[in-house]
């Protein structure tokens, strides 16, 4: 990300990110990054600042999208150098933090991500994991499936996949987990009672969609398998997976 700052213009960024800056541009360290500031009355003066991982830099305008959340891990830079970042305490909003300020914001995201804005009522799911950030208008409620493992006295309770159910009118923003994640869309109403890895499960456009986790059995014997969802519903369900997907 390169930056062409205007004269004695300030930005702020999170540490570890810069690549490069002008002699004249002046660098003070904060409590959660640096400001960099251009000393000089002339404009284009030059700061390169990177995510410390394989991301995309993707601009949002706060101006456009206000009251934004996200998860801290992915907020790279912003144009205005008095932005905060600050914790959210109501429920469902850990461990996310609130943008405390105004103009671009740059985040760095892994894979495609999608950036959406429900309408008032729409409402979507999504694995926990993929939800990167949504605005405070949107109303949160955490979903919680269970395995399709019973309890024993060796692995205590059954294993828990956290969801989160989204609610409008509000940006949503949902990305893979892996740097060469891609987004597959598929229609459960071309394609009904759909199994998918749990894995590859990353969001439906029916928050209503119904999620039964089971196991595909293995072998002869019928041993326990690969564990999947099977999804009930209509809508959209965008998949995450990587390398080359055959259908």
């Amino acid at each position: 990300l390169h930056i062409g700052l205007k004269p004695y213009q300030e930005i702020f960024a999170v540490h570890g990110s810069l690549v490069y800056r002008d002699p004249c541009i002046a660098m003070t360290q904060i409590e959660h990054g640096h400001r960099f500031k251009n000393m000089t009355g002339r404009s284009g003066v030059t700061v390169s600042l990177s995510p410390e991982f394989v991301a995309r830099v993707v601009p949002l305008d706060l101006t456009q999208y206000p009251e934004l959340i996200i998860k801290p891990d992915i907020f790279l830079a912003s144009i205005d150098s008095g932005m905060r970042l600050e914790d959210e305490l109501r429920p469902g909003f850990l461990p996310f933090k609130a943008l405390k300020g105004h103009g671009m914001v740059f985040l760095k995201m892994v894979g495609t991500a999608i950036l959406h804005t429900l309408k008032e009522g729409e409402s979507c799911i999504a694995n926990t994991p993929n939800v990167l950030g949504f605005q405070t208008f949107c109303e949160i409620t955490a979903e919680t499936i269970e395995g399709p493992d019973n309890p024993s006295c060796f692995f205590g309770k059954a294993r828990v996949f956290p969801h989160m159910k989204v609610t409008g009118p509000g940006l949503a923003i949902l990305s893979p987990l892996f740097p060469d994640g891609k987004i597959i869309p598929v229609s459960l109403a071309e394609y009904p009672e759909l199994l998918v890895t749990h894995e590859s499960f990353m969001a439906c456009s029916d928050a209503g969609v119904q999620i039964t986790p089971d196991r595909v059995p293995k072998g002869k014997l019928g041993r326990k398998g690969m564990m999947v969802f099977c999804l009930h519903g209509s809508g959209v369900v965008f998949l995450n997976a990587s390398g080359i997907v055959r259908f």
